[in-house]
């Protein structure tokens, strides 16, 4: 071979030990040799890929394409970066043009469909796979993504099947031990996710994705320094990792070291300072674990960086949804779907919001719109069969409930997730008596006492719901949440010394997790310790994102230490801002009634009852205050 030649074989080995400018180096001197080589223009290409350097990539696929039409590479090539730059149509096309040169080209069709994954063109990924597989019955790769889209579409049956097609055709693949203990940690099975991500470690120690999955499955399971020991190690492997250095410093936060956290996800957006992943990431995290408002404030910044990034707007609904927001979530919802309308994610969530707003009619076409979308999304049939119910319609509902079984063949799964959407729409004994089915089914089904409790809660059967929590606990231990409600529940029952007790073992598990911190200052408060529930809600008052309720206790523990005017001033500013969930109008309410507005607070009352999932507890909620506060007629 030729001095341009051995160059060019050179940058393999340059890319694997991630030295990108000294493989340009080399792609540049063997350009300056020979300078028509496309072999050359295309490997400087991908180097810049890496890079993230989108447009100089395109320009060296363009040179490439000029000097030869017929170059598959470079269309692939060009296509996954146009994919990266989020322009589907032009990265569909280029994919097409390579299968038009070569038809069999089973590894383009893997390509293609790893794209459209990534765009969220859930079938046509599967069918690319399928196509690819039909060609080549032993291309691993092809089961892996396969196996990883149906797991994104539900179907973790049918992925199990994929990657298990895989190891059987080789044993050694790590892509499928990984994609392989990923499901079985979504499957609620961390002990066989671990074993699988030690079998690839075992066989691949630089396995990056490995380190990174098993990481996380040891943060879920509490353990944060086992976690931080992961990350690190990814760092070792891979220095500017981003995900590794956001998921160390959730955990840093959890460890309380706020100093390392803030290093961490200050290098992560350094590395990618024209990217929403870092925000995303962090936010949809922060979702996960209970912090909503924070995560929430993750995907605003995401947006105003991004404006038409589909998958901030869809994060944004969701956490605009779990709050309340109905509207706000539809509005984001609307937003994705102005740019993928067949979003089969949207749709379904935007059907969800318009069922609990009461608009079975627009719910059902929305989730019509879904299924037409994804015919296997088990949880449009789950939402859809609870809206048919709720509108007189149980012939219609019955059919889509034994639809879901047949795709989710697991009672106690279907049972769960149907009396989590009938409990929102307001259908309390039916959502029991699913949560009831779905313990009987599978008495360790993970949040299946959870979801019972918190309906029991509502019901006003505080011991069920105690003794649910605590069953719960025994069953997940790590669960943030389900001590966060417990000691809410407990605070309502007036034991406040374990409900704090309960709230500092959330804030052990989750240090950011606001609403943790919100109750816990309300318990000091009740427990005459109005400086230790300043502390907690000095510190929620401090973040981007307060909440008018933290505004309304701050103001009376205030009164409670002769602090008229801080108090006064917190409770001005209750009232100003803008209400959006039944518990912002509870607690604007209350600021109008100590700040001489009675018409205006009854008003607030009456929307709040309105508004809410539970009214029953609402009522009983404004009555306690309104006696607190010597309104006893109200």
């Amino acid at each position: 071979p030729n001095a341009a030649t051995i160059l060019v074989q050179r940058v393999t080995v340059r890319a694997e030990l991630k030295d990108f400018q000294g493989a340009i180096d080399d792609l540049d001197q063997a350009l300056q040799l020979t300078p028509n080589l496309v072999p050359a223009l295309i490997q400087r290409g991908i180097v810049k890929t890496g890079m993230q350097d989108w447009q100089s990539a395109i320009a060296d696929f363009n040179q490439a394409l000029g000097l030869a039409p017929t170059a598959i590479g470079a269309y692939v090539q060009r296509g996954v970066v146009y994919a990266e730059m989020g322009d589907k149509d032009l990265a569909i096309a280029d994919f097409d043009k390579a299968l038009q040169i070569s038809p069999r080209a089973a590894n383009v069709y893997v390509q293609r469909g790893t794209v459209r994954a990534k765009l969220q063109d859930h079938l046509g990924a599967i069918a690319d796979f399928n196509q690819a597989l039909q060609i080549n019955p032993n291309l691993i790769l092809a089961y892996v993504q396969r196996g990883a889209m149906r797991a994104t579409l539900g179907d973790l049956q049918g992925a199990l099947e994929d990657l298990n097609q895989s190891l059987q055709r080789n044993p050694h693949a790590v892509p499928a031990y990984i994609q392989r203990g990923i499901i079985c940690s979504d499957l609620g099975n961390k002990q066989q996710a671990l074993a699988d991500l030690n079998a690839a470690l075992k066989r691949d120690p630089h396995a990056v994705d490995a380190w990174l999955y098993r990481g996380r499955i040891q943060a879920e399971l509490g353990n944060q320094e086992a976690a931080v020991a992961d990350f690190t190690q990814v760092l070792k492997l891979d220095a500017n990792n981003a995900p590794a250095y956001l998921c160390r410093s959730v955990m840093h936060l959890e460890l309380d070291d706020r100093q390392k956290a803030s290093e961490d996800f200050n290098l992560a957006v350094q590395m990618l300072p024209s990217s929403a992943e870092a925000y995303i990431e962090r936010g949809t995290f922060r979702a996960r674990m209970g912090a909503v408002r924070e995560a929430l404030e993750d995907f605003n910044r995401c947006l105003r960086m991004h404006p038409d990034l589909k998958i901030g707007y869809l994060q944004r609904g969701l956490a605009r949804l779990t709050l309340g927001d109905r509207e706000g979530a539809i509005a984001d919802f609307d937003q994705v779907c102005s740019r993928d309308p067949d979003s089969d994610a949207a749709c379904l969530n935007r059907g969800i919001a318009r069922a609990m707003m009461g608009d079975y009619e627009a719910a059902i076409g929305d989730l019509n719109h879904a299924l037409e979308a994804n015919p296997t999304l088990v949880f449009a049939y789950l939402n859809r069969s609870a809206v048919y119910l709720r509108s007189g319609n149980a012939e219609k509902a019955a059919i889509d409930l034994q639809t879901a079984l047949k795709l989710s063949p697991n009672p106690a799964t279907v049972a769960l997730n149907r009396g989590i959407i009938l409990s929102q729409l307001g259908d309390e004994q039916a959502a029991l008596d699913d949560f009831n089915q779905a313990i009987q089914a599978n008495s360790k089904t993970i949040s299946g006492y959870y979801n019972r409790a918190m309906l029991l809660a509502t019901l006003g059967d505080q011991q069920g719901a105690l003794a649910d929590f605590t069953q719960e606990l025994q069953i997940n231990p790590y669960s943030a949440l389900t001590y966060l409600n417990r000691g809410i529940l407990r605070a309502d029952m007036g034991e406040t010394d374990t409900a704090l007790q309960d709230l500092d073992r959330a804030l052990k598990l989750s240090p950011r997790l606001q609403l943790a911190r919100f109750y816990r200052g309300c318990v000091q408060a009740d427990l005459g310790n109005p400086y230790a529930a300043l502390d907690d809600l000095n510190w929620l008052l401090e973040t981007k994102s307060p909440s008018l309720p933290a505004y309304v206790q701050r103001a009376l523990a205030f009164l409670e230490v002769d602090k008229r005017k801080p108090a006064m001033d917190d409770l001005s500013e209750a009232v100003r801002l803008q209400p959006k969930t039944s518990e912002d109008y509870l607690a604007r309410a209350i600021a109008r009634l100590r700040t001489g507005e009675p018409k205006a607070a009854d008003q607030d009352f009456n929307q709040a009852v309105e508004i809410s999932f539970y009214p029953v507890h609402t009522c009983l909620q404004r009555g306690m205050v309104q006696t607190k506060l010597g309104e006893v007629q109200g």
